[in-house]
């Protein structure tokens, strides 16, 4: 590896370490760090006992075992404090050492479990392997990695992306729309129609115009009165008041009594105060009539893996939300591979990083 290439390396796990604060209960944030300790290693190889020293550094203040009970629940494990711990409470790093090491231990079995479960459930996009005995995790080297696999690294690192430099961020952020908006169109019906109308070079025609007349053209396609004259806006304004995706069904009889389909997507750590952006009441009704539409289907979609197990993680509770959520492994799930333009995965970054 170029002195080049050891700078940027270096860099970006520093940066991620000093912009990193951890919810220790947040076991797929652990996972997606284990995994970039693996990619950005020489090796592309990293040991538990590696894993377990680099894990420290991400701790602010020692680790509960309130929170290893939590994610053992999510896990599906029943684990008895009582039973492994030397110390109970609040264990800090270096107040007890078997106690934390018996800690560090248990957690790390169930980073393990939950890698060794990203390994079946994302199947031909993963490109890690996890060792049966929890052992060792491995990637493949970056002239080895298929599109599903590079599409994967993207969306990992676009999770993790608080280590790079303000323009790569960027440029990450910028991606994820387009790349979202192929798993929003799996939630149309075949004879529904689909646009991105966010902002960007990957604006749909229709929407390629101010404010005004992108919801003048909803208005007149889904049979809609407008609620706020042209006066209402400002002529350079060009946003979509927090639709990033719209789609519908409609019946061609004139009627609104229409399916309306709605999506935002964003790649902030805080997402959740996103969740309600493109929704009806936030999103279309202060615009547009919505009094006899016939239904709104509203969707945010994230690039984090936001599922254990057969549950959705913690903190959020996504069942009590009126929206339906696309996390790494639906969107996965819901694109078609060959629509994803080469260029929308950003190999240059990836390279950057990889050692």
């Amino acid at each position: 590896m170029n002195k080049e290439g050891v700078k940027k390396y270096k860099n970006y796990l520093d940066g991620l370490k000093s912009s990193t604060n951890l919810d220790e209960r947040d076991v797929n944030a652990w996972c997606d760090l284990i995994e970039l300790l693996c990619y950005t290693n020489d090796d592309k190889l990293i040991f538990r006992e590696d894993i377990e020293r680099e894990l420290e550094k991400f701790v602010d203040g020692g680790i509960q075992l309130a929170a290893l009970s939590e994610i053992s629940v999510q896990m599906g494990y029943d684990i008895d404090d009582t039973h492994i711990f030397s110390n109970q409470g609040n264990v800090d790093w270096g107040s007890d050492e078997s106690a934390k090491n018996d800690l560090l231990s248990q957690i790390t079995n169930i980073w393990f479990s939950h890698l060794q479960l990203r390994q079946k459930e994302f199947g031909d996009y993963y490109p890690f392997q996890i060792k049966n005995d929890n052992s060792e995790i491995s990637c493949k080297r970056f002239y080895r990695l298929n599109k599903k696999n590079k599409l994967y690294l993207y969306f990992l690192l676009t999770s993790k992306r608080n280590g790079l430099e303000k323009a790569q961020q960027t440029r990450l952020e910028l991606d994820f729309e387009p790349i979202a908006f192929e798993a929003f169109k799996s939630l149309l019906p075949l004879n529904g129609e689909a646009h991105l109308m966010g902002k960007g070079s990957y604006t749909s025609p229709q929407f390629r115009k101010n404010k005004y007349n992108k919801f003048k053209f909803l208005s007149d396609i889904l049979k809609v009165k407008m609620k706020v004259t042209e006066n209402y806006f400002s002529p350079k304004d060009s946003g979509e008041n927090g639709i990033d995706f719209i789609g519908w069904l409609s019946f061609d009889d004139e009627l609104p009594n229409n399916m309306i389909f709605a999506g935002q997507a964003t790649c902030m750590d805080s997402w959740s105060e996103k969740e309600y952006d493109s929704s009806i009441n936030r999103g279309f009704a202060p615009i547009l009539d919505a009094s006899k539409i016939g239904a709104y289907i509203n969707s945010l979609f994230i690039p984090f893996h936001f599922k254990v197990g057969n549950n959705w993680a913690y903190p959020t509770k996504v069942e009590a939300r009126q929206y339906i959520l696309f996390d790494r492994f639906r969107i996965l799930n819901a694109i078609n591979i060959a629509k994803i333009k080469g260029n929308l995965i950003p190999q240059v970054i990836l390279r950057a990083i990889a050692a």
